[in-house]
């Protein structure tokens, strides 16, 4: 009987994954839509500047941060011969998504960045405080 190790064939995806997929696409979805609702409805920010930059960054931004995520996951995976890894999701929460949408209107005031700095500054904080874990 041979104690070789054989390295697992990691998968990309498993049933399992459908129902965490559509709650996260659902609930980053919910959040664009909040956002733009402030943005538009709230403070009558330009719907054109929302539509085709803001709401395409930040897809695109989660995007990228999914698949980096997800390359992780597999170098992880193949440097330690598992097949149970799996990728952090990432997406937008609703409380920085609200702080931004609010602080960034705020600091288009002339001369005044107060709203840009406290949004910013409470984002970098949920990232300290996440980094942490």
């Amino acid at each position: 009987m041979s104690l070789e190790r054989v390295a697992p064939t990691y998968r990309w995806s498993a049933w399992g994954d459908l129902n965490p997929f559509f709650g996260l696409m659902l609930d980053n979805l919910t959040n664009l839509v909040i956002l733009t609702g402030i943005l538009v409805g709230g403070f009558q920010f330009p719907a054109e500047i929302v539509f085709t930059h803001m709401v395409p960054a930040t897809a695109l931004g989660v995007l990228v941060g999914d698949l980096i995520y997800a390359w992780l996951a597999f170098r992880l995976a193949a440097r330690e011969g598992r097949d149970e890894v799996t990728a952090m999701p990432l997406g937008l929460d609703t409380p920085t998504t609200i702080g931004l949408a609010v602080g960034h209107p705020l600091a288009l005031a002339p001369g005044d960045r107060r709203g840009l700095r406290a949004g910013g500054a409470g984002a970098r904080r949920r990232g300290v405080a996440r980094a942490r874990g």
